[in-house]
């Protein structure tokens, strides 16, 4: 029984080896120097860490996170900044 889990185990580390090789090859994905992983931001061409403080979940995509990074995302939502959406919905 315990052998069974340990070949699980050890599937799932190489599935999950063999898929973060394809992200860093991919270019989507890098390690920084302080072994971090890190994700490329499409809109403005950045990379930053790969978490939820720099990106909206979404789980349409593989990996969970957004293609745009946070500030790009409101940055495009928002072009005159949030309170002038406010003020013009006040209106």
């Amino acid at each position: 029984m315990s052998e069974r889990i340990i070949e699980t185990t050890a599937k799932a580390t190489t599935a999950s080896e063999a898929l973060m090789r394809k992200r860093l090859k991919s270019g989507k994905f890098r390690l920084n120097e302080d072994e971090q992983l890190e994700k490329y931001c499409a809109r403005c061409h950045e990379y930053w860490p790969a978490d939820t403080e720099f990106y909206f979940s979404n789980s349409g995509t593989n990996d969970g996170l957004s293609t745009w990074c946070k500030a790009c995302y409101l940055e495009n939502r928002y072009p005159n900044g949030r309170s002038a959406q406010e003020q013009k919905n006040a209106a």
